[in-house]
């Protein structure tokens, strides 16, 4: 069985024709949806796997009285490489009076996800809870929270404040946001992040 990619791969693409060329890096893998990169295919059937549903769905569950009585996901996790672990923040809808609000949650393999008690904001005289917080903001409504790697160590998780008019925020650990001093971007109700 033999699979053959194009010897030649272009270092430089022609901003005319973004799509034209492919940079193959040795070891890179290759997600084969068409034969778009593909040289020649000799003696190779593609065989498309059906997908099995995961009995324990769903896996985020509101299991906390913070959690409310529904949780929302609108992003993908991130990967943490420091921390060999997968981050979420989702959306829950509160019975405290509280309405809207993110929890976090974290998982080492994607399938059993952890809620850790963050003490960062106080419900019914309990902080006893997994909710972020962005500071001058106590009723705050974070969502499309993602971790940027490449980023300086105190803007490494980023995110966006309500649903009219976001504001971008950024944080350190994931847990504390600050409001960046921008403009917000015009938006409405529904976004989702992946």
């Amino acid at each position: 069985t033999c699979i053959s990619l194009p010897e030649v791969a272009y270092p430089e693409s022609d901003p005319e024709k973004p799509y034209d060329s492919v940079v193959l890096t040795s070891g890179q893998r290759q997600l084969f949806l068409d034969d778009f990169i593909l040289g020649d295919l000799d003696q190779v059937t593609r065989v498309i796997h059906s997908p099995t549903k995961y009995a324990g769905n769903p896996v985020i569950r509101p299991d906390r009285p913070t959690d409310g009585f529904l949780i929302q996901m609108r992003d993908g996790p991130s990967w943490d490489e420091s921390e060999k672990m997968w981050k979420v923040w989702y959306n829950r809808k509160g019975t405290f009076g509280n309405g809207w609000g993110c929890g976090y949650a974290r998982s080492k393999d994607g399938l059993t996800w952890e809620k850790p008690e963050l003490g960062l904001v106080e419900l019914n005289g309990n902080r006893r809870n997994n909710i972020i917080r962005v500071k001058d903001h106590p009723k705050a409504f974070v969502q499309h929270v993602f971790l940027d790697p490449g980023a300086p160590p105190e803007r490494r998780y980023k995110g966006m404040l309500g649903t009219d008019g976001r504001k971008p925020v950024v944080s350190g650990d994931g847990y504390t946001f600050t409001v960046l001093p921008v403009p917000p971007i015009p938006s409405q109700d529904e976004s989702h992040l992946t």
